[in-house]
């Protein structure tokens, strides 16, 4: 058991429904866990994967987490750029979170990241989306039978049987 303090130990969390935070990310699945993890303690968020897109969103937020390298040359600094143009009267901070990239643990995790993108893949529509929705939205599986209108057994069903097929190509 690790006795290191939580992550977010000594950091205190503001929740209101009022606060709106932009993510701006290039992978839609750092997007989905981004969003669940604020959902779940209060935030309400919206998503951008381009400059253009998170832009256009600027007038919307109260904060803004955007990815530093979106790829092709385009940095989310753009964004911040942007937005200290456009709210001049506001004092607007840069924190930068780096990691330092382990690239044998990158590679596991893009073979990782392949074999469940394969397995979603071969699902229907309908188990996908559930185990987006639990998974990723952080739904509930009532939650998700009233979203959809399946029975509740329906999804549960759903959710466990692809949980098993992701734990068949894992093990």
């Amino acid at each position: 058991m690790s006795t290191e303090p939580p992550i977010s130990a000594g950091l205190e969390l503001v929740r209101s429904p009022n606060v709106n935070v932009l993510l701006l990310d290039d992978d839609p699945v750092n997007l989905h866990l981004r969003g669940a993890i604020l959902r779940q303690h209060g935030y309400a968020s919206v998503s951008a994967m381009t400059i253009e897109e998170a832009n256009q969103l600027l007038d919307q937020i109260d904060i803004a987490v955007l990815d530093y390298h979106l790829g092709h040359g385009k940095f989310g600094t753009e964004v911040a750029l942007k937005l200290r143009k456009r709210r001049p009267e506001d004092d607007i901070a840069d924190v930068v979170v780096s990691v330092t990239p382990d690239m044998t643990g990158s590679a596991e995790r893009n073979q990782a990241m392949e074999k469940v993108r394969g397995v979603l893949g071969s699902m229907s529509a309908e188990q996908r989306g559930a185990l987006e929705m639990a998974y990723f939205e952080g739904l509930t599986h009532t939650e998700i039978a009233a979203k959809t209108g399946e029975p509740l057994g329906t999804v549960k069903t759903r959710i466990r049987s692809g949980l098993l097929a992701l734990r068949k190509v894992f093990n």
